[in-house]
């Protein structure tokens, strides 16, 4: 639920996902996704903190494929 208010994320529940973020890093991943776009607004913070691609949402794609099909 505190995902989906609208509220700013939780410092905790910021940190609980770069957290996993970086367990999956570790465990070998090259990217990191989500299926929906709740953690959209942590983006640029976890792309900056992390040494892989990241995509909270598809919809971060928009520029990229515009770009490939301009």
């Amino acid at each position: 639920a505190q995902v989906v208010t609208g509220e700013p994320l939780p410092n905790a529940l910021k940190a609980a996902v770069l957290d996993e973020a970086h367990k999956l890093v570790s465990a070998g991943a090259t990217a990191i996704t989500t299926s929906c776009g709740f953690l959209s607004p942590l983006q640029a913070e976890l792309q900056a903190a992390l040494p892989v691609p990241v995509i909270t949402s598809a919809l971060w794609l928009l520029p990229r494929l515009r770009q490939a099909h301009g």
